[in-house]
Protein backbone atom coordinates (compact mmCIF):
# COMPACT_ATOMS: atom_id res chain seq x y z
CA UNK A 1 0.00 0.00 0.00
CA UNK A 2 2.77 2.30 0.93
CA UNK A 3 4.05 2.00 -2.84
CA UNK A 4 0.49 3.08 -4.30
CA UNK A 5 1.65 7.02 -3.22
CA UNK A 6 4.47 6.15 -6.19
CA UNK A 7 1.79 6.67 -8.48
CA UNK A 8 1.28 10.47 -7.68
CA UNK A 9 4.17 11.45 -10.37
CA UNK A 10 1.04 10.87 -13.19
CA UNK A 11 -0.33 14.08 -12.00
CA UNK A 12 2.46 15.62 -14.68
CA UNK A 13 1.24 13.73 -17.61
CA UNK A 14 -1.96 14.78 -16.93
CA UNK A 15 -1.50 18.21 -16.39
CA UNK A 16 0.83 18.38 -18.90
CA UNK A 17 -1.74 17.54 -21.39
CA UNK A 18 -3.81 19.90 -20.26
CA UNK A 19 -1.56 22.37 -21.03
CA UNK A 20 -0.82 20.56 -24.55
CA UNK A 21 -4.49 20.71 -25.08
CA UNK A 22 -5.41 24.44 -23.78
CA UNK A 23 -5.10 27.96 -24.49
CA UNK A 24 -4.34 31.02 -22.58
CA UNK A 25 -3.48 30.82 -18.96
CA UNK A 26 -3.34 27.09 -18.94
CA UNK A 27 -0.96 26.27 -20.76
CA UNK A 28 0.98 27.25 -17.56
CA UNK A 29 -0.71 24.83 -15.59
CA UNK A 30 2.74 22.28 -15.05
CA UNK A 31 4.43 25.69 -13.67
CA UNK A 32 1.96 26.74 -11.00
CA UNK A 33 1.49 22.92 -10.13
CA UNK A 34 4.90 21.74 -9.91
CA UNK A 35 6.17 25.12 -8.78
CA UNK A 36 3.31 26.77 -7.25
CA UNK A 37 0.68 24.32 -5.56
CA UNK A 38 3.20 21.35 -4.61
CA UNK A 39 5.70 23.46 -2.73
CA UNK A 40 2.52 25.09 -0.71
CA UNK A 41 1.13 21.58 -0.04
CA UNK A 42 4.52 21.20 1.91
CA UNK A 43 4.15 23.73 4.31
CA UNK A 44 0.71 21.64 5.59
CA UNK A 45 1.75 18.35 5.17
CA UNK A 46 3.74 16.88 8.01
CA UNK A 47 6.83 14.86 6.46
CA UNK A 48 7.15 11.15 7.06
CA UNK A 49 11.03 10.92 8.89
CA UNK A 50 9.98 7.08 9.97
CA UNK A 51 12.36 5.12 7.18
CA UNK A 52 12.37 1.26 6.71
CA UNK A 53 13.24 -1.52 8.84
CA UNK A 54 16.07 -3.60 7.51
CA UNK A 55 13.42 -6.61 7.02
CA UNK A 56 11.44 -4.59 5.39
CA UNK A 57 13.89 -2.29 3.12
CA UNK A 58 15.21 -5.89 1.88
CA UNK A 59 11.15 -6.28 0.31
CA UNK A 60 11.03 -3.33 -0.66
CA UNK A 61 13.95 -3.79 -2.90
CA UNK A 62 12.88 -7.29 -4.53
CA UNK A 63 9.27 -5.29 -5.32
CA UNK A 64 9.42 -5.36 -8.96
CA UNK A 65 6.27 -2.63 -8.42
CA UNK A 66 8.93 0.48 -8.37
CA UNK A 67 10.82 -1.01 -11.27
CA UNK A 68 7.74 -1.29 -13.83
CA UNK A 69 6.69 2.30 -12.63
CA UNK A 70 9.98 3.77 -13.81
CA UNK A 71 9.58 1.20 -17.08
CA UNK A 72 6.20 3.04 -17.65
CA UNK A 73 7.81 6.53 -17.97
CA UNK A 74 9.22 5.48 -21.31
CA UNK A 75 6.61 5.50 -22.90
CA UNK A 76 4.51 8.33 -21.33
CA UNK A 77 7.46 10.29 -22.03
CA UNK A 78 7.86 9.05 -25.51
CA UNK A 79 4.26 10.12 -26.44
CA UNK A 80 4.43 13.03 -25.16
CA UNK A 81 7.44 14.22 -26.87
CA UNK A 82 5.50 13.34 -30.37
CA UNK A 83 2.37 15.00 -28.97
CA UNK A 84 4.40 18.63 -28.04
CA UNK A 85 5.69 18.08 -31.12
CA UNK A 86 2.19 18.49 -32.86
CA UNK A 87 0.34 20.45 -30.13
CA UNK A 88 3.89 23.06 -31.15
CA UNK A 89 2.29 23.44 -34.60
CA UNK A 90 -1.39 24.45 -33.18
CA UNK A 91 -2.15 27.23 -35.61
CA UNK A 92 -2.81 31.09 -34.20
CA UNK A 93 -1.06 30.28 -31.27
CA UNK A 94 0.44 33.20 -29.21
CA UNK A 95 3.86 33.50 -27.89
CA UNK A 96 3.09 32.89 -24.54
CA UNK A 97 1.09 30.18 -24.95
CA UNK A 98 3.95 28.42 -27.55
CA UNK A 99 6.33 29.33 -24.19
CA UNK A 100 3.82 27.55 -21.40
CA UNK A 101 3.89 24.51 -23.99
CA UNK A 102 7.21 24.02 -23.83
CA UNK A 103 7.97 24.85 -20.27
CA UNK A 104 5.17 21.86 -19.75
CA UNK A 105 7.30 19.60 -21.84
CA UNK A 106 10.68 20.96 -20.27
CA UNK A 107 9.43 20.04 -16.65
CA UNK A 108 8.53 16.50 -18.35
CA UNK A 109 12.23 16.11 -19.44
CA UNK A 110 13.21 17.42 -16.41
CA UNK A 111 11.12 14.76 -14.23
CA UNK A 112 11.15 11.90 -16.63
CA UNK A 113 14.23 11.77 -18.33
CA UNK A 114 16.34 13.30 -16.41
CA UNK A 115 15.37 12.30 -12.91
CA UNK A 116 13.52 8.26 -13.87
CA UNK A 117 16.65 8.40 -16.55
CA UNK A 118 19.39 9.00 -14.10
CA UNK A 119 17.99 6.92 -11.91
CA UNK A 120 17.73 3.77 -14.12
CA UNK A 121 21.28 4.77 -14.93
CA UNK A 122 22.85 4.00 -11.40
CA UNK A 123 21.16 0.25 -12.03
CA UNK A 124 23.46 -2.71 -12.47
CA UNK A 125 20.85 -4.52 -15.41
CA UNK A 126 21.43 -3.68 -19.02
CA UNK A 127 18.03 -2.78 -20.16
CA UNK A 128 17.66 -0.62 -16.89
CA UNK A 129 20.30 1.63 -17.91
CA UNK A 130 19.58 1.35 -21.79
CA UNK A 131 15.55 2.79 -20.67
CA UNK A 132 17.49 5.31 -18.96
CA UNK A 133 19.79 6.43 -21.89
CA UNK A 134 16.66 6.70 -23.89
CA UNK A 135 14.62 8.95 -21.13
CA UNK A 136 17.91 10.67 -21.19
CA UNK A 137 17.85 11.40 -24.84
CA UNK A 138 14.55 12.80 -24.89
Amino acid sequence: MKALKYFSILILPLVVYISFTSKGWLTYIPALVFFGLVPLLEFFIKPNKQNFTKDEEKIEKENKFYTYLLYLTLPIQLLFLAFFLFAIQEPNLTNSEIFGRIFGMGIMCGVLGINVGHELGHRNKRIDQLIGEILLLT
